[in-house]
């Protein structure tokens, strides 16, 4: 719905993203594609909430979508009580119909108190294969009083199911969405930045350095990997995590590693190198993959459920996890072979494109906010045999 110049017209319906942070991470760059999505559509009023202070979000998202501050308490038990009515009250004045929080902390916290804001529904968003169990009672509150549970990959499904104790038929599984990045630096630019030649075979990882991730095993291929291409580079991109001192430890040992820390121009990243490899123990949707696949790069990746749904189960360059020689040769055919990588990297960006676009992502949603906005149960799909979109 837009009026004559294509731009929204305003709704009356309110759909309020939370999530934890405008600092940008996976789940916040989801956050940002769906409400931009939701936006122009032009059948919402989208507004997007956030616990913590950051310029990169309020950057990305269309104009016309408002943003707030609302911090649902600091530790302490008084703090707290004050923090959540504070919270409450300010979830309340946004009017919201429908509230969508990201990520663990804003699951729990907006989940716990939203039938007190006069919304509709509040829909539990798992955007991971389930890492934050506290068994507690805000967790526990907000389970219960969940409208509609979502997850990004059939492992958050399982988790919910499982471990949680959530009906299979309610949850629907919609994986995350890709939108190519855009370069800020160019090729070249970002070779010379870091003093690698043109020809140089490049791999990059992009991740925190986490225990959820697994650069030891990429570092302990790499030397073997290297040896098939002298002069190859790999690039480590990501915020410092738990793992960062033994990460940089085992790097500092080898020859041809750049640790980048947290990198703001990915695209241009991505454009600068010829192979992504994404080593890692669990995954829900990952985004550095599907990121990668849309710039029209060949991955290597581990075989677990979240790589295998971006990538497809065909792919060949799947790697049993902690297998470091495997993940050595699948990096050594890449290496040798320029056609075959070009090939690679176009398939994967068709099937990004086109399993992964943000108006089939978005679409998916509705499907799911629909209903509830009718006092309706959403038909789950894409879980346990339903059929997926």
């Amino acid at each position: 719905m837009s009026d004559s110049k294509g731009s929204p017209l305003v709704s009356t319906i309110r759909i309020v993203i939370v999530i934890r942070s405008f600092n940008l991470g996976g789940a916040e760059r989801q956050a940002v594609h769906l409400a931009n999505w939701i936006h122009l559509s032009g059948d919402f009023h989208v507004e997007v909430v956030a616990f913590e202070a950051g310029s990169a979000v309020p950057s990305l998202l269309a104009p016309g979508i408002p943003v707030k501050i609302l911090h649902p308490g600091k530790t302490g038990l008084f703090s707290r009580f004050l923090g959540a009515i504070r919270f409450t009250r300010g979830l309340r004045n946004t009017r919201a119909d429908i509230f969508i929080p990201f990520t663990d902390w804003p699951n729990k916290a907006v989940g716990a108190v939203w039938p007190l804001t006069g919304a509709k529904a509040c829909i539990w968003n798992q955007r991971d294969e389930g890492r934050e169990v506290t068994g507690r009672f805000l967790e526990r509150r907000a389970l219960k009083q969940a409208s509609s549970f979502v997850a990004n990959s059939k492992s958050g499904v399982d988790f919910l199911s499982a471990h949680m104790g959530v009906e299979p038929t309610r949850i629907s599984a919609i994986p995350n969405c890709v939108v190519p990045l855009k370069p800020q630096q160019s090729r070249e630019q970002w070779r010379e930045q870091l003093s690698i030649v043109p020809q140089a075979f490049v791999v990059t990882m992009v991740a925190s350095l986490s225990r959820f991730k697994d650069h030891p095993t990429l570092l302990q291929a790499w030397p073997l990997a290297r040896k098939a291409s002298p002069g190859s580079m790999l690039l480590l991109a990501g915020r410092d995590g738990d793992r960062g001192p033994r990460i940089r430890e085992l790097a500092s040992e080898l020859e041809g590693v750049h640790l980048l820390g947290e990198v703001d121009d990915v695209g241009g990243l991505l454009a600068a190198s010829d192979v992504l490899a994404h080593s890692s123990f669990r995954e829900g949707t990952p985004n550095a993959i599907l990121e990668a696949m849309a710039a029209g790069l060949p991955v290597v990746a581990t075989d677990i459920p979240g790589t295998r749904a971006a990538l497809g189960p065909d792919c060949r360059w799947l790697i049993p996890a902690r297998d470091a020689p495997a993940l050595a040769r699948a990096i050594e055919d890449l290496a040798r072979d320029q056609q075959l990588r070009s090939h690679t990297g176009k398939q994967n960006r068709e099937r990004a494109l086109q399993e992964f676009s943000p108006s089939k992502v978005s679409k998916a949603w509705l499907d799911v906010i629909q209903p509830l906005l009718q006092g309706e149960n959403p038909k789950p799909f894409g879980t346990h045999g339903q059929k997926g979109h």
